[in-house]
């Protein structure tokens, strides 16, 4: 635990300031719409907005939250900052864990986007901007 703290405060010490993180994380952050016109049992008609941050640039997935695209059939639109509403696809669903992927429409281009922690090996903790990330091979 201290090590890590150590390894984060060292990182920070190197970063660029707040305002950059930020501009930064506009790159890979998406806004993210979904309808749900026939829920599962549990769930009801609704339309929602949410978040989510590009985690694979070549594969076009965002991780966003599971409540923010829901388990039933739905309608999900992204858009990348200054970009049009686009068709996103569920990848996965952990309503457990309240985890989602969903991928970028193929006509939105992901693979320039500056993605987190590119080039990190499986296993080792990063500081990437906003936030300290354990990576998973």
């Amino acid at each position: 635990m201290v090590s890590a703290t150590l390894l984060l405060v060292a990182s920070m010490a190197r970063a660029d300031t707040s305002e950059e993180y930020f501009k930064g994380a506009l790159e890979y952050t998406v806004q993210i719409k979904t309808t749900v016109s026939v829920p599962f049992d549990g769930e009801s008609k609704r339309s929602s907005m949410g978040a989510g941050f590009l985690v694979d640039a070549e594969r076009g997935w965002v991780m966003t939250n599971a409540h923010v695209v829901s388990r039933s059939p739905s309608q999900v639109v992204l858009a990348f900052n200054g970009q049009e509403f686009s068709e996103a696809t569920k990848v996965y669903v952990d309503p457990f864990l309240d985890l989602a992927l969903i991928k970028v429409s193929d006509s939105i281009n992901t693979r320039g986007v500056g993605v987190a922690l590119r080039g990190q090996k499986a296993g080792g903790w990063a500081y990437h901007r906003t936030s300290l990330n354990f990576i998973v091979g």
